[in-house]
């Protein structure tokens, strides 16, 4: 689990990192926040993530039916620091509102070293090796932009190195040993209720050698499942286990369904477990799906075609009574869990810590300097 973590974390970073102001005479550290130092580099990071968060705040308040926000990435950035926004109902110019998100990067950033510190983490030689290969691998793919905005590959190491922390901050507060420890048990309480596993079956819609799809073979597929499903229904009740009936159907089935579109069945690619949690359910499934996947219970099956490329056979399964809970289920249910209050619960640290910035060093940092891109 640390590793997918930390995967989604390296994968935000490349989107929202590496670019900053091109330097003339810069100060190397813009002072502290709390006991951490925040180089240049940093600070840099912590802007350019701030004017990206900046650009999205001002394009999320709602506005009357037919009007829609101008296209402020397309402003040149000083012309955006000087537009005056509303967020939240609130009036502020864009750099106000990119000083305040940088700002609260950099707290958040001290309040991760801060954190990792006192609990008396450390990151392994395999978790620096790798943090060490990410930060290389991002510099490879753009050395070019990220030195005309000031940035040296040591800057990228650190800021992989806090990434890596941070996802350890997880164990480190809610693991046996944390201060916040959650108990395996308390994990469990939440199967069923927020968090549910299940046991899935995916037909893909498509021709996977030239992703050709049609009406008819859509059709063919779905009533393939739903003879499926039907058969399952019909059988539950006498079955000796529901969680291996649905799997042996699935078996029996479903390469019918695949021969429809000439594509290979592999029960090992085909036929899956998957932990889904609230933010899952609103992100990727219908409200009419996520509905009906709060109200399965034990062994339910259901059937969903919400992407339009798959048809998904979900049965709910408790994973103690199938012998499937282990560490990396409790990994995933900690972090679907808890990962939002670990965010909330540093920001606000970072928020009570000392600012001793240097204003003088950060004007030297100007934002109307920022390049969000070459060319």
């Amino acid at each position: 689990m640390k590793k997918r973590i930390l995967s989604l974390l390296c994968a935000a970073a490349l989107v929202l990192s590496l670019a900053g102001c091109a330097l003339s005479s810069s100060p190397k550290t813009v002072g502290t926040i709390g006991d951490t130092t925040i180089s240049a580099g940093m600070y840099l990071l912590s802007q350019y993530q701030g004017y990206f968060s900046a650009l999205d705040m001002a394009t999320s308040e709602p506005l009357p039916e037919g009007e829609t926000h101008p296209d402020y990435a397309a402003l040149p950035v000083k012309d955006f620091l000087k537009q005056t926004l509303t967020v939240d109902g609130v009036e502020a110019t864009g750099a106000e509102l990119v000083a305040d998100q940088t700002m609260k990067n950099l707290q958040y950033y001290a309040a991760v070293e801060a954190s990792f510190a006192a609990l008396g983490g450390e990151l392994t030689p395999d978790e620096l090796a790798q943090a060490d290969a990410d930060a290389q691998n991002i510099w490879n793919g753009g050395e070019a932009l990220y030195k005309k905005n000031g940035f040296s590959l040591a800057t990228v190491q650190e800021y992989q190195y806090t990434l890596h922390k941070a996802a350890a901050l997880m164990d480190l507060v809610y693991g046996e040993n944390g201060p916040q420890a959650v108990s395996d048990k308390a994990l469990q309480d939440h199967l069923g209720q927020d968090l549910w596993f299940v046991h899935s079956a995916n037909v893909p819609l498509y021709n996977a050698a030239n992703f050709q799809m049609t009406d008819d073979s859509t059709a063919k597929v779905t009533e393939i499942c739903q003879k499926m499903l039907d058969r399952y229904n019909e059988q539950r009740e006498g079955a000796e286990s529901a969680y291996d009936l649905f799997t042996s159907l699935a078996k029996e089935v479903l390469p019918e369904a695949y021969t429809v579109l000439e594509n290979t069945f592999t029960p090992e690619t085909a036929l899956a477990p998957d932990l889904l949690d609230p933010s899952m359910l609103e992100s990727y499934f219908s409200s009419e799906t996520a509905d009906k996947i709060r109200g399965m219970q034990d062994g339910d099956v259901v059937m969903v075609a919400d992407s339009g490329f798959s048809v998904e056979l979900f049965q709910l399964v408790d994973p103690v009574a199938s012998g499937e809970w282990n560490e990396v289920l409790q990994q995933r249910a900690l972090f679907a869990l808890y990962s939002q209050s670990l965010q909330d619960g540093l920001q606000e640290y970072g928020e009570s810590l000392a600012n001793g910035l240097d204003t003088a060093a950060m004007q030297k940092l100007p934002a109307n300097k920022i390049v969000p891109s070459l060319g």
